[in-house]
């Protein structure tokens, strides 16, 4: 998997030049809760990011979800968080207090990593201070998440972008148990 770059610079761009409901789908379900959980490139723009959003969400937290729905179009249905400006997600940013994205980025090692962005500082050191099993935690430099255009930053107060490797998302889509694990920590860690 190589990183994408926008073939679109912002939502309106991509909604006119693919279609709603054949090409990708949008999910926004509001709940009364102060966090919500981003899907931003679901489906297959980065597989099992939607599958992690929707267990952390559970049935209480807020949840966002952009999936691509054709394989040939993954890369065009990629717009960075800084660009991600479709209505409904920025209406749920709003409102919410705190915001977590799941994302995938590209890896040819066979480990279970994930590394975090966003302007969270608190929150990102608590969770690679805490860690997670076998997963291997660290700060992203190369995709820092730090914009206040960010979708994930859009929020009351800034969030948490959480890039997982092409191993554990793989690990998330074939191990429910583990998915289920997983994302209960995470949950843990944003309720505390």
């Amino acid at each position: 998997m190589a990183q994408m770059h926008d073939h679109f610079q912002n939502y309106a761009e991509l909604s006119r030049g693919l279609k709603e409901g054949s090409d990708y789908r949008i999910e926004s379900k509001s709940r009364p809760s102060p966090i919500a959980i981003f899907a931003i490139h679901g489906g297959v723009i980065e597989p099992g990011t939607i599958e992690l959003a929707r267990a952390i969400a559970g049935d209480d937290f807020s949840l966002y979800i952009f999936e691509g729905l054709h394989r040939t179009q993954a890369e065009a249905l990629h717009l960075t968080a800084t660009h991600f400006d479709e209505p409904q997600a920025l209406a749920l940013a709003e409102k919410s207090e705190l915001c977590l994205s799941t994302h995938g980025f590209a890896s040819s090692e066979k480990k279970l990593q994930v590394c975090l962005g966003g302007g969270n500082e608190k929150r990102i050191a608590q969770f690679i201070t805490t860690g997670f099993e076998d997963v291997e935690w660290t700060r992203c430099p190369r995709l820092p998440g730090k914009s206040p255009k960010n979708i994930v930053n859009r929020c009351q107060q800034p969030g948490i972008q959480m890039e997982m490797s092409p191993e554990l998302r793989r690990k998330i889509l074939r191990d429910p148990e583990f998915k289920v694990r997983f994302a209960s920590w995470i949950r843990k860690q944003l309720s505390g």
